[in-house]
Parts: structure tokens; sequence; C-alpha cells
């Protein structure tokens, strides 16, 4: 688990783990990972060269990985894309991403989180 500030409030990037996989946070050492990932899925942009994507995907992944950090800092839950990795060998295959799923409760005027 990923704890991105320190003290009793720190929000924590936590780890899900199944039979067979990892959902963990992203880290620098996943950008190649990533790269591959979306020039497979063939999400990489075409008019751009390797070295432009590649570029593209080291941006986003450092602020994928400084999000987690602000988010720790505002108090706010660790929402954002996490690396899906195999638990056996720790091979990365894919991403997933958290968001907030809100619903409004009937019984009252506040927003309640449906876990």
């Amino acid at each position: 688990m990923l704890q991105t500030t320190t003290g009793d409030d720190a929000i924590q990037v936590p780890t899900l783990e199944t039979t067979r996989l990892l959902v963990r946070a992203l880290t620098q050492a996943d950008e190649l990972a990533c790269h591959e990932l979306y020039v497979d899925i063939d999400w990489a942009d075409h008019n751009a060269s390797d070295a432009v994507n590649r570029e593209r995907k080291h941006e986003w992944l450092e602020w994928t990985v400084r999000n987690y950090l602000q988010l720790s800092e505002l108090t706010q839950p660790p929402y954002g894309e996490r690396a899906v990795v195999t638990k056996s060998e720790g091979r990365f295959i894919g991403l997933v991403g958290f968001e907030p799923y809100w619903r409004r409760s009937h019984s009252s005027r506040h927003y309640v989180v449906d876990r």
C-alpha cells in the first residue's frame, strides 16, 4: 500500500487483491508497460512519433503519481488510475480507474457513497 502522506489523517492508496491479481498504485517504473499497453490497444496517437507518445505517457504517469499525494493532502479519497498486475509474476497487464460513485440519499439532503 502506498502511503501518500504521514500522520493520522493520511489517506492511503489501497492495494486490492484477488486470487490471481493485484490492483495497486502506479509508479514511474510502470512507464514502459503503460506506453506498450496504449500501443497494443490502439490508443496511441498515430500522428505522433513513438518518442512523442512515450513523452506524453511519461507526463501522464508523473501527474497520476503526484495526484495520489495531492488527493491525500486534501484528505480526499484516492481516486485515479491503478495498475493491474499478476500476483504470481508481478507482470503488468492493464489499468483500471477508480472514480467516485455518488447517489442521492432519499432520506436526507446529503450524498452517500455506495460501497
